[in-house]
Parts: structure tokens; C-alpha cells; sequence
């Protein structure tokens, strides 16, 4: 991850567009193998240790999500670091000069966290027999399909509403400067920061848990994107009609986080064996990025129509 970090930091000073291009897919792939390494070695670990500590016992969902919640503090942080180097640098107009901009991205910090995982009591020895996943598959593959299918359908909607954010907030306010808009986008990853945190704190709540935030969450995401599509034009005939349309998109972000974003991370990393389950946790995580991908394909034909280049 840390490697990968760095190259992409690096990837603007390369001029050639081809190049470019080449070393931009080459670095973000030698991240995502940080990542996808990460992702369940995370959930894996902060699960297993609420469950070794008998005080945590109880508030393992509480546990698992927070770490999870360091996703939402990384795109907060992300946002101030780049308004603030913005600020400095005097980007704050309607043009951006690009030796500055190229600078400002040079100059983020990239900072990756490590901690130890609790040992294991009944761990494999890094022993993977193959007749263990034949076996776990064929129990626990109903699970599989799942948590692979709940985690496409969550980051359908999360990354949908993500890839699109800068076009939305131009749509709102189209005489606004980038750095204006990213005062927006700031404001956005800070509601679903406190989604996050609204999630550990009930997830272990027996009158509300898993399920049903799961079930509350996808139904909120879908009826406030259905009302901004429905209402769009009442939504858009005035400044109030904005607000609203803009408070709504705000709220379906808070309600992705409180909600499936958390819940099938949290769950990928409770339904399994100790021994395959950072390995399923990952393969619904990868499930997960194809629903990312389904997204930027269905609203890039939304927005261009069908066979159209964009």
C-alpha cells in the first residue's frame, strides 16, 4: 500500500499523456493489492480481537465498524489537506494554474497505519490444505453469495454517488469554483463520517444490530435517490428547491454509511471460519469494486446514452 501511495503521489510529474496513463494503472494496481490485502486482514483482526478481550465481547460490531470508520476520517482529511495546500497556493479562483495543482497533489501526505494482529489459538500454520475451501464452500458458500452480493449492491450505490459528486455539485452551483465545491464535498465526507460513527454505536444494540440497520440503510439510500430523481425538477426550479435536492444527497450519504457501507463490511468478517476468512472477506470485498464498476458504466449511459464515448 505504502509503495503504491507513493507512486501515485509521484504520477504528475510524468508529462508524456501515454506514460502517464500507463504508470497512473500501474501504480493504482500495485495499490489495490495493498488494499485488497488490507481490507479483510483489518475487519479479520479487529473482530478477532474483541472476541479474545472479554471486554470487548460485546461491543465487537462497535469495534469492527470504528476501524472501518478510518475510511470516512481518510476522505475528510483528504478534503482539508487539499483546500488547505488550495488556500496556500492561491487556487481558489475559477482557472487552476497546473504546476500548482500538480504540486498540491505532490505535497498530500500519505500515512499508512499498522497494528499488530492478536495471535490466533487455533490458526492453520499457514498450512491451506485444499480440501479446507472445498469443504468451507461447501458449507458456508450460500454465505459467500451474500455477503459478495449485498457488498456489489452497497458499493453500487456508494461509488454511484461518489464518482459523480464533483458533476453534482456543479450542476448545483455552476458559477461555484473548484475550491468552492470541494468546501461541499468536505461538508459530505463529514456527514458520512458521523454515518460511521452512528453505526458503531448502535450496530451491537440488540433492539436495532445488524439487520436491520442493513435493511433501513439500503431502503433510506434508495427512497431519498428516488425522491431527487422524481422531484428533480420541482428540485431545481429555485434556491430553496437546491437546498433541499442538496440535503437529501447529503442525508443518502449518511444513510450509506449508517447503513449497508458498514454492515456487509462488518459482516464478511463475522460469518466465516477463522481460517478462510480473511480470504472471503476479500473475495466480497472484490465483489464489492465490480458493483463500483456497474455503477460508472450504467450512469455513464445514463448521462451520454447508449454507445456513446465518454
Amino acid at each position: 500500500m505504502l509503495s503504491g501511495a507513493v507512486m501515485l503521489v509521484f504520477t504528475p510529474l510524468v508529462h508524456s499523456p501515454a506514460a502517464y496513463l500507463r504508470f497512473f494503472i500501474f501504480a493504482q494496481v500495485f495499490y489495490g493489492v495493498g488494499v485488497g490485502g488490507e481490507y479483510p486482514m483489518a475487519a479479520s483482526s479487529a473482530a478477532e480481537r474483541s472476541q479474545s478481550d472479554p471486554a470487548l465481547r460485546q461491543r465487537r460490531g462497535e469495534q469492527v465498524v470504528l476501524t472501518f470508520s478510518q475510511q470516512g476520517m481518510g476522505s475528510l482529511v483528504n478534503c482539508s489537506v487539499i483546500l488547505i495546500l488550495m488556500a496556500l497556493a492561491g487556487q481558489t479562483g475559477q482557472a487552476l494554474d497546473p504546476t500548482a495543482s500538480r504540486n498540491i497533489i505532490i505535497l498530500q501526505v500519505w500515512k499508512a497505519e499498522r497494528e499488530d494482529a492478536v495471535d490466533i489459538a487455533h490458526t492453520m500454520e499457514n498450512k491451506r490444505p485444499h480440501h479446507l475451501y472445498r469443504t468451507v464452500l461447501r458449507e458456508f458458500g450460500p454465505r459467500l453469495v451474500v455477503t459478495c452480493l449485498a457488498w456489489m449492491a452497497a458499493n453500487f450505490a456508494f461509488y454511484g454517488a461518489m464518482l459523480f459528486q464533483a458533476e453534482f455539485f456543479t450542476a448545483l452551483y455552476p458559477t461555484a469554483t473548484p475550491f468552492q465545491r470541494l468546501q461541499w464535498t468536505a461538508l459530505n465526507s463529514g456527514i458520512a463520517l458521523l454515518g460511521y460513527w452512528a453505526a458503531a454505536a448502535l450496530v451491537d444494540k440488540p433492539w436495532y444490530g445488524r439487520r436491520k440497520m442493513q435493511a433501513v440503510g439500503f431502503f433510506m439510500v434508495a427512497a431519498l435517490c428516488m425522491a431527487c430523481g422524481a422531484g428533480y425538477h420541482a428540485l431545481t426550479a429555485s434556491t430553496a428547491g437546491y437546498h433541499a435536492f442538496q440535503a437529501l444527497y447529503f442525508l443518502s450519504s449518511f444513510f450509506n454509511q449508517f447503513g449497508p457501507n458498514c454492515t456487509t463490511w462488518l459482516v464478511a468478517a463475522e460469518v466465516f471460519p477463522t481460517d478462510v476468512r480473511t480470504t472471503f472477506q476479500g473475495a466480497s470485498a472484490a465483489w464489492g469494486k465490480i458493483g463500483a464498476i456497474i455503477a460508472d458504466i450504467v450512469f455513464g449511459i445514463v448521462r451520454w446514452g447508449p454507445g456513446a464515448t465518454y
